[in-house]
């Protein structure tokens, strides 16, 4: 979603998410976001997490070197994210 800490790319200074998703985010109020397109957003913000209302967004990243999740019970989300690299 776009200006929030999951939506940035190394070397570009401005937010590059959607607009769309993240007005439908904020309309909608699921529990839980996974927008993960932007794979180096939580390398280069320093969050796999983001609150957009009361929705918690969750993006665990990628990279070429290492398979990276996140798991949360969904009766619980806030309490149980938990992000988990695998080398």
């Amino acid at each position: 979603p776009h200006g929030s800490k999951l939506d940035r790319l190394p070397h570009v200074p401005q937010p590059i998410g959607s607009r769309a998703i993240r007005d439908w985010v904020a309309r909608s109020a699921p529990l839980v976001g996974l927008p993960g397109h932007i794979h180096e957003s939580p390398e280069v913000s320093g969050s796999f997490v983001d609150e957009i209302g009361s929705t918690l967004c969750v993006n665990p990243g990628q990279s070429p070197e290492r398979l990276q999740a996140v798991l949360l019970d969904l009766d619980r989300p806030r309490e149980t994210c938990r992000h988990t690299v695998f080398s």
